[in-house]
Order: structure tokens, then sequence, then C-alpha cells
């Protein structure tokens, strides 16, 4: 059931990917035009959700005991497609916001995590 679920929520994810890309050029973007600072109060809960994301789709499993998946199927091509955008996303937030990311309120692991971003370790 659950890997039912799983590849539903996958084979519609394509909005989700878009989601994810423009919050984070959002967020880019208020750097330098939202002068109230109105994102970036929230931008500790955005790369937070983003690293929970980004973990929640590495443990996905898709395999089913009643079909094999193939290299080439539709699930993996979307899985790897969504996974792409949120490592984008990543990486796009630690480019503009680099400097200012030990101001944050963040976990030590969440550095941790985004430490790989900023010397483009994440691959």
């Amino acid at each position: 059931m659950e890997d039912a679920h799983a590849r539903h929520l996958l084979l519609h994810s394509q909005h989700l990917s878009w989601g994810v890309q423009a919050l984070a050029h959002l967020a880019a973007a208020s750097l330098k035009r939202d002068v109230y600072g109105v994102v970036q109060k929230d931008l500790p809960a955005i790369i937070k959700t983003l690293v929970q994301l980004k973990s929640a789709l590495e443990r996905l499993p898709l395999h089913s005991h009643k079909r094999t998946m193939r290299p080439g199927t539709l699930e993996i091509r979307m899985k790897a497609a969504l996974t792409s955008a949120v490592k984008r996303s990543l990486y796009i937030l630690c480019n503009a916001f680099g400097p200012y990311l030990s101001d944050l309120p963040l976990s030590e692991d969440l550095r941790q995590v985004l430490g790989n971003y900023i010397l483009y370790k994440e691959g």
C-alpha cells in the first residue's frame, strides 16, 4: 500500500518540483528586493523543509514484490527529477545566503548538510 501511495505521489510530483524551485528563487531574490525581510524570517523553515524533503526522497523505496522496477520507469525518473529540483533549490539558497547562513537559527545537522552545498560537495 505504501509503495502504491509513493508511486502516485511521484507521478504527480511535477507541481511540487516547480513549487520548490519557485520558492528557492523567490527567497534568493528577496535578499535584494525584500527591504522588510519578510521572507528572511521564514528562511530557516524553508531550508529545514527542503532538507527534510531531500531526506525523505532518499529513503523512499521504489520496489514492489508484485512487479520489478526497471531503471527507466516513470516513477524512478520522477523521483530523480524531484530530487534534482530539491538539490538545485538548496544550491540556490546556499549561493544567495551563504555569508548569512551562520546567522540563521539552524540545527547543527542542518548546518552540516548546508556545508556540503556551500562547498559544492553534494552531488
